[in-house]
């Protein structure tokens, strides 16, 4: 009895906290651009934008946007940045979401049916165990990345034309 006591108290050391996120990019109502929202973990992060607790995300726009442009990048076939507009957060307790938008012109729709290239690294520099899940939703497709520090990136392709 005492031997599985003591296994049972040592079960937290063995057990492992699981990090992730979501990135999901999901083709407008009327197909005139891609919404982008991720969500994350607001302790993450807090952590990851070198915050004191106490403060609050809003009060912090500038910072967030700033690490989001850094560790989300979308390139086109010529390795050329496409730059999502920036929308707005809100965050809670537990969660953030960070919510931008992609007009789609006429170039990008060529370039998103011959093939985006996405990384999405947030955290990746907190945790090893980091998994961003990446989604892409058109109108009558739904395609769904697990990216890591082995995998960082995935290349999108979304008939749009």
């Amino acid at each position: 009895m005492a031997t599985l006591l003591l296994a049972m108290l040592a079960l937290p050391c063995w057990s492992h906290r699981y990090h992730f996120g979501m990135t999901q990019m999901t083709l407008s109502a009327d197909g005139a651009s891609l919404e982008i929202v991720h969500r994350y973990s607001a302790n993450d992060m807090s952590a990851a934008l070198a915050l004191q607790a106490d403060e609050e995300f809003e009060g912090n726009e500038a910072r967030l946007q700033a690490y989001l442009k850094q560790h989300y990048v979308l390139l086109d076939g010529d390795d050329q940045v496409i730059a999502p507009q920036w929308v707005g957060q809100e965050s809670d307790v537990r969660d953030l979401w960070l919510y931008q938008e992609l007009p789609l012109t006429d170039r990008l729709r060529a370039q998103f049916s011959q093939g985006v290239r996405v990384g999405v690294t947030l955290l990746f520099e907190l945790e090893p165990s980091q998994v961003n899940t990446l989604t892409l939703q058109g109108q009558n497709s739904l395609q769904t990345w697990q990216l890591d520090r082995r995998q960082p990136a995935a290349t999108l392709r979304l008939n749009l034309q």
